[in-house]
């Protein structure tokens, strides 16, 4: 009985698939959801991150796990002497909140705003 491959070497053909379900399981999904295409008011919808430096331990788990790189460790301590993220392209940020999501310390948080 031959081996089977590992799974993820076997990808499924996308031709006619739902679009919405297409770009998601390429990887376009965050692109598709963060109304990058035009806001209410016809306007570009952006995404404001804010980050709590004094709860940040320095665990660069945000800084890992962002898709378009948005976050970059500092050189600068808190009160508690850790490093901390700061912002670095604000532009790119899509919404995803995966930055916020995987915080320990829950020192994210993702504000949508029209701009």
């Amino acid at each position: 009985m031959p081996l089977r491959r590992h799974f993820l070497e076997e990808r499924p053909r996308l031709g006619k698939l739902n679009p919405v379900f297409r770009a998601a399981y390429t990887g376009g999904f965050f692109a598709l959801i963060s109304g990058r295409s035009g806001g209410a008011e016809g306007g570009t919808v952006r995404f404001r991150v804010i980050i709590d430096r004094e709860r940040c331990k320095a665990c660069e788990l945000c800084v890992s796990v962002c898709p378009e790189q948005v976050l970059e460790m500092t050189d600068s301590r808190n009160r508690l002497g850790f490093h901390y993220p700061r912002v670095a392209r604000p532009n790119r940020c899509t919404g995803c909140r995966s930055c916020a999501e995987i915080c320990p310390d829950a020192a994210i948080e993702i504000e949508k705003r029209a701009g």
